[in-house]
C-alpha cells in the first residue's frame, strides 16, 4: 500500500517536471525562432569596455594603411582591432584637439586626416602633429558639420555658416559664395564630378565658374516635396543616381540625366521616415540609417526592404536602434555606429586584418 502510494506520487511528480519542462523549452524554442526570424545577422557589438571614449558614435571611417576612426561626443579614437589611440580636448596632451565632439573625418591623398567638430578643424598631420583651422583662417564658421575630399583631392568644408574650400598653396580657406550664412548639412561628388551641396534653403550644385551655388531642379511632380525636405546625407551611387536622406520625408533617388525622383518612406516599408546616413552594400543594396529605428535595407534590384532592429536581450543584435552612421572597410566588414557603441558585421568569407601602429609608436 505505502509502495503503491509513493509510486503514484512519483509518477505524478514526474509528469508535471516533464509538463513544465516542455513549456520552457518550447517558450525558448519561440523566443530562439522570433530573434532568428527577425535579424539573420549577428553582431559583435564594441563598446566602453573595449576601450572607445563614448556611447556616443557619430561616423566610422577607415584609413588609407587600415585603421579604423570612429567620431565621437568625447573626441576621436583610432582603432588597430584589439586597442585604441584617443584625441580629445586636452591643451597639455601631444593629443589634443580643438573640440571633443566630432562628426566627421575624411583623409586626404598625403594621408592626413581632418576631423570637423564643433568648434574647429582639424588635420592630424602624418607624423602625428596636429594643425587647428577657425574662423581666422578663412573659415565662414568654426562650427564645422561636414567634409569631403573630392577626386581631384580638393577638401571642402560645410560649416554652420556656408561653404569653404583648402587652398594649399597658402594653408588657408577661401569661402564659396551663394552660401555665406546658409548651413550646410552635406557634401558630395558625383560620377560626372559635379559636387552637391545640400544647406537649409535645399540641394545646390557647383557652378562651373567653381566659385558660386546654384540650385539644383528637376521637372518631376515630386520635386516640390523633395525641395521643401531638410537633407541629412548624399551619396552618389554607382549606377549614376544621387540617393538623398532627409529628415522627415525619408529617401529620394534623383537622376539628373532623366529627371527621374523616387521616394521611399515609411508607406512604402522604410522603419522610419527620419534617414541618418545612407551607404551603398554591393551593387544593388542601400543600407540606410535611422535615428530612432533601426535600419532599413533597400533591394534596388526588386525593390524588397528588409529591416534590422535591436532585440532585447540579445548579445549578438545591434547596440540600438539609434544609428548615425553605417560604414563598410575594404574587408567588407560593416561597422554601425549607434547611442549604444559601435556594432560590427563582419563576413564569413572573410578573414580578419589588425593593423598595427609604427614601431616608434609615433605619427599615422
Amino acid at each position: 500500500m505505502t509502495n503503491i502510494k509513493i509510486n503514484s506520487i512519483w509518477e505524478a511528480w514526474v509528469d508535471q517536471v516533464s509538463k513544465i519542462l516542455v513549456l520552457v523549452f518550447g517558450l525558448t524554442g519561440f523566443l530562439f525562432s522570433s530573434s532568428a526570424n527577425t535579424s539573420e545577422y549577428i553582431f559583435h557589438n564594441i563598446s566602453l569596455e573595449e576601450g572607445l571614449p563614448s556611447l556616443e558614435i557619430q561616423q566610422t571611417f577607415q584609413q588609407s594603411n587600415g585603421f579604423i576612426w570612429f567620431a565621437t561626443s568625447r573626441g576621436v579614437s583610432r582603432y588597430d582591432g584589439i586597442t585604441f589611440r584617443h584625441f580629445y580636448f586636452s591643451p597639455s596632451s601631444a593629443n589634443h584637439i580643438s573640440n571633443n565632439f566630432t562628426s566627421k573625418i575624411v583623409e586626404d591623398k598625403t594621408g592626413n586626416i581632418w576631423l570637423a567638430t564643433e568648434d574647429g578643424l582639424n588635420r592630424i598631420n602624418t607624423d602625428g602633429s596636429i594643425d587647428i583651422f577657425k574662423e581666422s583662417d578663412g573659415l565662414p564658421s568654426s562650427w564645422i558639420l561636414t567634409a569631403l575630399i573630392d577626386s581631384n583631392d580638393r577638401l571642402w568644408i560645410g560649416t554652420a555658416q556656408g561653404l569653404a574650400l583648402y587652398q594649399k598653396s597658402n594653408n588657408q580657406f577661401t569661402k564659396i559664395g551663394g552660401a555665406s550664412y546658409i548651413s550646410v548639412n552635406a557634401i558630395s561628388e558625383t560620377h560626372t564630378g559635379d559636387i552637391l551641396v545640400s544647406t537649409y534653403e535645399g540641394l545646390t550644385k557647383l557652378d562651373l565658374d567653381g566659385v558660386t551655388l546654384v540650385d539644383v531642379s528637376i521637372n518631376h511632380p515630386k520635386f516640390e516635396l523633395f525641395r521643401n525636405s531638410y537633407i541629412t546625407e548624399i551619396n552618389s551611387l554607382r549606377n549614376g543616381w544621387v540617393a538623398i536622406g532627409t529628415e522627415y520625408n525619408g529617401l529620394f533617388l534623383l537622376n539628373f540625366e532623366t529627371n527621374e525622383i523616387v521616394q521611399y518612406n515609411q508607406n512604402s516599408g522604410l522603419m522610419g521616415n527620419s534617414v541618418a546616413s545612407i551607404t551603398q552594400i554591393g551593387e544593388d543594396q542601400l543600407w540606410l540609417a535611422h535615428y530612432f529605428n533601426g535600419i532599413s535595407i533597400l533591394n534596388l534590384g526588386s525593390n524588397d526592404i528588409s529591416s534590422i532592429k535591436n532585440i532585447p536581450f540579445d548579445p549578438y543584435s545591434i547596440a540600438s536602434n539609434n544609428i548615425r552612421n553605417i560604414f563598410q572597410d575594404s574587408s567588407d566588414t560593416i561597422w554601425i555606429a549607434t547611442d549604444a557603441g559601435v556594432s560590427k558585421l563582419r563576413p564569413q568569407q572573410k578573414g580578419v586584418y589588425i593593423y598595427r601602429a609604427l614601431p616608434n609608436g609615433k605619427g599615422l
